[in-house]
């Protein structure tokens, strides 16, 4: 008869193999079910399907009818070709369906969150209670609102997140097998691979390379042939995703050819020269602004108190002790042992810094690995509690983030919900898209708010006015740039424009003839007529 006390091992050990299949399975459930097929207008995602369309079409991969104006930038006339490459193969199965691209997100960030548990599992497991936290850290970096509605939408983030975290997860895998180097090798071509895939999703990716030498010196004060595996592989891999772009050569139907326009490592480094005096300033803002963006990660951003609409000022004191653990947390894993995913974390924010724009969106790479540094940190304080203190601690801690992560799902439902009559791909601004593509011009030229939206649905030419950094210029201004473009048509929308054009169309009523209205949208012709405009 077997002793008792075998009974409750096995019955422990079954419960830690199967705990984590169920919490990823729950993840990936939940994760699914998020998908409502409604797309948004934020203009990247537009960008991101007008490539793939190009590739499967085998059009000029920049040829996406986006305009860039001066004066409103919105983004570079094209974007690495990553996640193109991954929506064309969706797409070639599925056609244009915004459902099954979020399905594909959605297993790709998945994918992400098993990739970064796998990565930090050995440095959780071996510690008292190590099971349970790591479980706990997978649920919190796993159902995080902000991570799962940016991780699957039609964006970038979610698929680079997916190439840092298996790149990572397999060359810290290979530097641990010294001894098998079939074995050894062979992880580094697989994260090679992922890491090349990752510098073609995103340009930020090529820190992923810079780390793999710099930890080297660091750890080993050599180079190793596991490095040099990993590095080559991922510069063939991006190599091949690179020339993959240049072969469409056939210009679009409406007559768009590719233009040459810079990706984001051209914009960064004409504008860091130019700007070079003003690098200190810079770098200050973006700390200060992306040491506020972690807070949102946090999910530190609803209003507090009747009819207030902006975050307490606790926030920020919540968000300074994040951070502080965070770096506490670092300071220890390094000290007890440097690994990769340390070095590149570190490169990674210090590429982030002389960039212009400070949006919380770059550093969600980094972010799996703020919560697994404040992890560590709360355990390193948690051995000075008695047991009993520390494990009602923790309790508590779980019960608040459910608790904050129920009521933030629940506002983005609610948010969700109110946009789902208005996406663009919702039937009222489908009808807008038809009537457009059936009564204007090949070559018409559009100007509105989201272009890259505009050009996606209509295949024609779209340029904006404004964007949310800078305000609508004066009527003479406008005019002449419209003049000067030959611009044929103005869309308006109240919802996303409210009373920013209004003045303009009230002021200039004879150049702008309504041609389309339905209870969002108004289009009109427009007439470059030579009159004086009002400033």
């Amino acid at each position: 008869m077997p002793h008792p006390a075998a009974n409750l091992s096995s019955r422990i050990t079954g419960f830690q193999l199967i705990s984590p299949l169920l919490l990823f399975g729950s993840l990936v459930f939940f994760v699914v079910w998020s998908c409502d097929g409604v797309m948004s207008w934020g203009g990247d995602n537009a960008l991101y399907l007008m490539h793939a369309s190009n590739l499967l079409t085998n059009h000029a991969y920049a040829a996406t009818g986006y305009v860039q104006n001066p004066w409103a930038y919105l983004s570079p006339q094209s974007y690495p070709p990553g996640l193109p490459l991954l929506i064309a193969w969706v797409w070639s199965w599925t056609g244009f369906d915004v459902l099954a691209f979020q399905y594909a997100l959605s297993t790709v960030f998945c994918l992400a969150i098993g990739a970064f548990a796998g990565l930090i599992h050995r440095d959780l497991v071996t510690a008292r209670g190590g099971a349970t936290i790591w479980s706990a850290l997978i649920a919190c970096v796993g159902f995080n609102p902000v991570l799962v509605s940016i991780g699957t939408d039609i964006l970038s983030d979610g698929l680079f997140l997916a190439c840092v975290c298996c790149g990572l997860w397999a060359l810290e895998s290979a530097y641990r097998r010294q001894d098998a180097r079939h074995t050894r090798l062979l992880l580094a071509a697989l994260g090679g691979i992922a890491i090349g895939y990752g510098v073609s999703t995103r340009v930020f990716g090529w820190m992923l390379l810079v780390a793999i030498p710099a930890f080297e010196m660091l750890r080993f004060r050599r180079a190793t042939n596991t490095g040099a595996t990993a590095v080559m592989t991922a510069l063939v891999v991006y190599a091949a995703m690179e020339a993959v772009t240049m072969l469409s050569v056939v210009d679009a139907p409406t007559g768009m050819s590719a233009a040459p326009g810079e990706g984001y490592g051209a914009l960064f480094i004409a504008g860091l020269w130019e700007h070079l005096g003003a690098l200190p300033g810079r770098v200050l803002g973006a700390i200060m602004a992306y040491a506020s963006g972690a807070g949102s990660y946090l999910v530190l951003d609803w209003p507090v108190g009747p009819g207030s609409q902006e975050p307490g000022m606790w926030r920020y004191g919540l968000t300074a002790i994040a951070l502080m653990a965070g770096l506490h947390g670092f300071v220890h894993n390094v000290r007890r042992q440097l690994q990769l995913r340390d070095v590149f974390c570190v490169l990674y924010l210090l590429a982030l810094l002389p960039w212009g724009a400070h949006t919380a969106r770059y550093l969600l790479p980094v972010i799996p690995f703020f919560f697994f540094y404040m992890c560590i940190s709360l355990h390193a304080l948690a051995r000075y509690l008695p047991s009993r203190i520390a494990t009602c601690a923790s309790l508590v801690i779980v019960l608040v983030v459910g608790s904050v992560y129920a009521g933030q799902y629940h506002r983005q439902f609610e948010h969700e919900a109110s946009l789902r009559s208005f996406a663009p791909n919702s039937p009222v601004a489908r009808s807008l898209f038809t009537y457009i593509r059936r009564q204007t011009p090949a070559d018409a030229l559009i100007v509105f708010r989201k272009p890259r939206v505009v050009s996606l649905f209509t295949d024609r030419y779209a340029v904006t006015l404004t964007d949310t950094a800078n305000p609508v210029p004066n009527d003479t201004r406008v005019l002449d740039y419209m003049n000067r473009i030959d611009a044929d048509y103005l869309l308006e929308s109240r919802r996303l424009d409210g009373d920013t054009l209004s003045g303009l169309l009230a002021r200039h009523a004879p150049r702008f003839r309504p041609v389309y209205r339905n209870p969002q949208f108004i289009l009109y012709q427009y007439r470059a007529k030579p009159t004086s405009a009002n400033p």
